[in-house]
């Protein structure tokens, strides 16, 4: 089962499918205020999906009409040390 990936960024959100075998679909732009409208999203219902978000108002609308989408948070890089800098001022862009 693939996993729909999202960086979603304050103007346009890129969108790519991962499949099991490591490939990466191509990557479909769409504007991130028409995001939770987004054709491409459907399949979040029956497949996981994987997001960084800059845009709390975008994540707070997916995360309640998708809860198999997670969103990329310090924890799921534990083998990254963060100790240069303040963890607390990095964006889930910058993580993934």
């Amino acid at each position: 089962m693939p996993t729909l990936l999202l960086n979603i960024g304050n103007t346009n959100t890129q969108l790519a499918r991962l499949a099991t075998d490591g490939t990466l679909s191509d990557v479909i732009t769409v504007p991130t205020e028409s995001l939770v409208d987004c054709a491409g999203l459907a399949e979040l219902a029956t497949c996981p999906g994987l997001a960084a978000s800059v845009v709390p108002p975008a994540r707070t609308a997916l995360a309640a009409r998708f809860p198999r989408l997670h969103f990329l948070a310090l924890s799921d890089v534990p083998f990254v040390d963060f100790s240069p800098v303040d963890p607390s001022t990095l964006g889930a862009d910058r993580l993934a």
